[in-house]
This record gives C-alpha cells, structure tokens and sequence, in this order.
C-alpha cells in the first residue's frame, strides 16, 4: 500500500514544498525502490516470524525466523533505504545542492561513506552472527557479537545526529540526505538507544568472563 500510495501521490502532480515539482528520478531512488525492498523482503520474514509464534512451530524454528528478521533489518532497512537516500542526492536539482560536489564535501563523504559501506559491512556482520541460528546449527548467540553489533548501530544514529546540528541541519544543506537523517523526520531514530543496550551486553559478557 505504501508503494501504491506513493505512486499515485507522484503520479497526481503533486509538489513538494520545497520542490518546483516533485523530481521523477529522485522519487524512484529515495522512496519507490526502498518501500519495494522493505515489502519484498522485509514483510514476509515478519509475517512468517509472526506465523511461527502464533502456531508455536518450537524454538528453533523462531529462533531462526526472528535472526532472519534481524538480518532483513540490517540489509535493507538500514543499508539500502540510507544508501537510496544518499543516491538521491547525486541527482543534479537546479534549487538545491545536489550531485558530486556535494556528496565529496568532508562532512558529506564521511557520512557517505559509514552509510554506503560502514552499513553494509555491519549487515555482513549480522549474517555472519546470525547464521548458526539460522542454520539451525546452535540455539545460542554470543552476547558480546550482540552488544558489539547494536553498540555499532546506535553509534551511526549517535553520528547522525552529532553530523546533522555540526553542520547546520537541513537550512545550511537542503538535500534530501538532510531532511532523511534530521531527528524529527528520521522513523528510526529510536536505533540511537541500541548503543546503550549493547554496551551493557559487551560489559555484561566481559564481566562474566572476567570471573571464569
């Protein structure tokens, strides 16, 4: 639904305010690819993840469906939806600073670059932490890999933040990366807690082992 409602909000000639008129390429880029990625891969692992838990298909079984969740997360929610964003900024706009130039500012590629492969190697990290689960190989996952992998993840919030006001918000860079990683428009600025919880996990797994 959320792709069929953005298409016809395109197709109606809507405008953004910012916008003359809302730009077809950059529309297909920041939301039209992402909401598909999230519909193709994100919502069937939920819906069967629930499917697993109401018909009590047994532990390993959800076990495995809630590390595939996990790993759908990672790859697309955060990797590709950010990586589209930042996509969409390398379409020229005449009334804003986007293309190149903008992406190799210092602020911008530093930004760019935790996104485009910071992101993509912590997906490749999940995997690698989840596949045992997902096999069906163990029923156990290291809580210091955990701590490590949301204490990484809230991190890039944290940066997204610090980034976001030391560069002077959305006024100073209109761009759509600026208006996607702001606090008030960003739905997944909750991630910034998960640097908390990891690093109780990373403190808790060093202290037990500390005391073997």
């Amino acid at each position: 639904m959320s792709v069929v409602a953005s298409l016809s909000y395109y197709f109606s000639g809507s405008k953004f305010y910012y916008f003359d008129g809302l730009p077809g390429l950059i529309f297909v880029l920041v939301a039209g690819l992402p909401l598909l990625a999230m519909i193709v891969f994100v919502a069937p692992t939920l819906l069967n993840l629930r499917k697993k838990i109401l018909h009590n298909a047994g532990e390993k079984e959800v076990s495995k469906w809630a590390c595939l969740v996990g790993v759908a997360y990672l790859f697309v929610v955060f990797w590709f939806n950010y990586s589209m964003s930042w996509a969409g900024v390398m379409v020229p706009h005449p009334r804003i600073h986007y293309g190149l130039s903008f992406l190799l500012l210092p602020a911008n590629l530093v930004s760019f670059l935790l996104t485009f492969v910071g992101l993509l190697l912590l997906a490749f990290y999940g995997l690698m932490v989840f596949l045992p689960v997902i096999q069906k190989k163990s029923m156990q996952l290291s809580p210091k890999r955990i701590g490590a992998l949301l204490s990484v993840l809230g991190g890039y919030f944290w940066f997204n933040v610090f980034f976001y006001y030391s560069t002077g918000g959305y006024h100073a860079n209109p761009s759509v990366w600026y208006e996607v990683v702001g606090p008030l428009h960003n739905p997944y600025f909750w991630c910034f807690t998960l640097l908390f919880l990891g690093l109780v996990l990373l403190l808790r797994s060093n202290s037990l082992g500390s005391k073997r």
